[in-house]
């Protein structure tokens, strides 16, 4: 399995040009992860799924009336807000009025805040508050759904295994009742959730005991708005259901021997957006060019201190203690069930998903073949003869490019399942026998 610094060797060597830019090294690099992401995006290829589980929760109904200020919702005596409800919908009715909020944060036990403005509100008491989880957060890396089912070790004949997919136009068309709830049969796309960007990020060198390091590292930021699912991880490491922002400009300090850094923004919590922070940072002098996740902290940042010693920059410390920062620009995936669930389901969903960039020489391709080298380093050649005017080179490099992709198209193209049964191989040699659907009685 080829990594980063592999296959722009393979460029160089190919062009017999290898200059010791950075700037040049920057910009082969960015050709080469538009090539390694389209090749991910553009087909179903094996090496490009993956399988993640994902809860959904049924409606959580209180029994008795709370209440609702110009900004919060207070459960009444007694009951609890669920832990999966910030970025949930809740719906209120209080015997004369009835709308739908958003709740954003979850100040505590009792206490949620909504999503501002709302216009359709009536303050005050008596309101009965069900909150429901319509709308299933996916993935950061999530760039198409291919399959959503329910797997247990059980054999049982009242529950769906494979869920069937719906259109957005077979939704609509068929006008599925949204307030319907039983045992889901089929899934439906939802539109994606985006996430702003925040702009700046105020960090200084803070003085600290002695031992550290001298280094130099830039640190950055972005917001983290919390789903439904902020207590299951997936297999990246990653917190599904988490709706993550964009990175935020960076800045780059220097620090001595006996220096931390400072977070030293003035922003003292933003709960009525239900915004979280994820501090971020990266050492390109160290080798360490990806942004990995230092610490995510509350909707407070104001004079937030941490380590990046030199120790832990010198040794493999930090794959194991600080994860990549998701890569999706403040886009998540998202879609929902019908019927809405009315018990807690465990799903699982298989889906094409986007790799994390090669940006450190040492990053490996997740595509299981020599021919990814190939297929990348041709088509980042090709981009390369297009920029320099060289329209000869270029076509001869998408020759090249086509004939690497086919290769990938035979082994890891996506086909059905193939079963072969023995027979009178004389008469009719081996046949792909297509099943029925399973069934169990």
């Amino acid at each position: 399995m080829a990594n980063l610094g592999e296959v722009r060797e393979f460029i160089e060597a190919t062009m017999d040009y290898a200059p010791a830019s950075d700037d040049f090294k920057d910009k082969v690099h960015r050709i080469i992860n538009t090539q390694y992401f389209n090749i991910f995006t553009a087909k179903a290829y094996n090496f490009a799924q993956k399988e993640c589980k994902v809860k959904v929760y049924k409606d959580h109904a209180f029994a008795t009336g709370g209440a609702i200020s110009s900004t919060q919702l207070t459960a009444p005596s007694g009951e609890v807000w669920p832990a999966w409800c910030e970025g949930q919908e809740v719906y209120c009715d209080d015997g004369t009025n009835t709308f739908v909020l958003e709740i954003t944060y979850r100040l505590s036990d009792t206490v949620v805040y909504y999503k501002l403005p709302a216009p359709q509100v009536t303050t005050g008491g008596g309101y009965v508050f069900t909150t429901r989880n319509r709308y299933v957060d996916l993935p950061h890396d999530c760039v198409e759904v291919l399959n959503v089912s329910r797997r247990t070790d059980e054999i049982v004949t009242n529950r769906v295994g494979k869920y069937i997919a719906l259109s957005r136009y077979e939704d609509e068309w068929h006008n599925l009742p949204l307030g319907e709830t039983g045992i889901p049969q089929y899934w439906v796309n939802y539109d994606n959730h985006h996430l702003p960007s925040p702009v700046n990020v105020y960090a200084v060198a803070n003085s600290t005991s002695s031992g550290q390091g001298i280094r130099t590292v830039e640190i950055a930021v972005q917001y983290i708005y919390r789903g439904a699912n902020d207590d299951d991880w997936d297999e990246s490491g990653y917190l599904v259901g988490k709706r993550y922002s964009g990175i935020s400009k960076s800045t780059s300090i220097t620090l001595t021997d006996s220096e931390n850094i400072r977070i030293t923004t003035s922003y003292g919590g933003t709960p009525q957006q239900g915004l979280y922070w994820a501090i971020l940072w990266k050492a390109p002098d160290n080798g360490f060019k990806n942004w990995r996740i230092a610490a995510e902290v509350g909707t407070s940042l104001t004079n937030t201190d941490f380590d990046i010693t030199l120790e832990e920059l010198g040794r493999n410390k930090v794959i194991q203690l600080y994860p990549r920062s998701p890569e999706n620009n403040g886009n998540t995936k998202r879609m929902r069930l019908y019927p809405r669930q009315s018990e807690d389901i465990e799903l699982h969903v298989r889906y094409v998903f986007k790799p994390p960039s090669l940006a450190e020489d040492e990053d490996n391709l997740q595509i299981p073949s020599s021919a990814a080298t190939y297929a990348i380093g041709y088509g980042a050649l090709e981009n390369l003869a297009i920029m320099t005017d060289n329209d000869s080179r270029a076509v001869y490099y998408q020759k090249k490019k086509e004939q690497a992709l086919d290769e990938l198209d035979s082994h890891f193209l996506t086909s059905m399942s193939r079963r072969y049964v023995k027979d009178m191989m004389p008469t009719r040699g081996r046949q792909a026998i297509i099943y029925t659907t399973l069934s169990t009685t």
